[in-house]
């Protein structure tokens, strides 16, 4: 069966965030941008083309069917994906604060979670017996963002170690990687949730994926 415009929609619209946030890990990776584009494309036009067909048939027609709900859809997706390549953008570059999610906010601009967890595993790893004393983040900055202090269980560690080893200790490359890995892994959940459910609540998922994903606190985990 020749997938419809629906499955292809939907199809489009999951590659196409996932393509912006793979840019920016594979930038945060080390990555030419021209390097990073060329795997981008090739990735993101090789999964639309193979999930175009895993689709469910009964996405087909709804257009026809649910006209000005599938409209509805299709604006919140097109915002969805408008609102990750601003987002991608000041992933990029934390010069861009236009680009963030309140750029007229200077707290929410000079905020990120990520310099604790970045800031601690490098004390970790030079043997810090105290990774929880104050004076270790007060008053410092990580380039643009001001150093947020260490309040979660020492595990929480193992995983910003582990990107640190493909990001390097370069704090903007390491924002990079962490946005992909969260924006990525938030994708795949979406898309896995979404499959296990019986047809009906399928579609009802499908349809609120997009505005889940511009949502504040999404789009504020991603940012911060």
């Amino acid at each position: 069966m020749i997938p419809k415009i629906e499955r292809i929609s939907v199809a489009l619209a999951l590659c196409g965030a996932a393509a912006m946030a793979l840019f920016v890990g594979l930038r945060g990776v080390g990555a030419e941008a021209w390097l990073a584009a060329v795997l981008v494309l090739a990735a993101g036009g090789a999964g639309a083309f193979a999930l175009v067909r895993r689709l469910p048939a009964d996405l087909d027609g709804l257009a026809r069917t649910h006209r000005w709900w599938c409209a509805a859809w299709l604006l919140v997706a097109l915002i969805a994906l408008g609102q990750t390549a601003r987002m991608s953008a000041f992933m990029l570059d934390a010069g861009e604060k236009q680009h963030s999610l309140f750029p007229d906010d200077a707290w929410y601009v000079a905020h990120s979670c990520l310099t604790a967890y970045s800031e601690s595993a490098r004390f970790a790893t030079e043997g810090e017996p105290n990774l929880y004393r104050s004076e270790l983040y007060l008053d410092r900055k990580l380039g643009a963002f001001n150093v947020d202090g260490y309040h979660y269980p020492p595990p929480f560690l193992l995983l910003p170690l582990a990107v640190k080893a493909l990001a390097g200790d370069d704090y903007p490359h390491l924002r990079m990687c962490w946005f992909a890995l969260s924006a990525l892994t938030l994708l795949f959940a979406m898309a896995t949730v979404a499959a296990s459910l019986e047809p009906e609540a399928r579609r009802r998922a499908i349809a609120a994926a997009p505005a889940i994903w511009i949502s504040v606190p999404v789009q504020m985990g991603f940012q911060m």
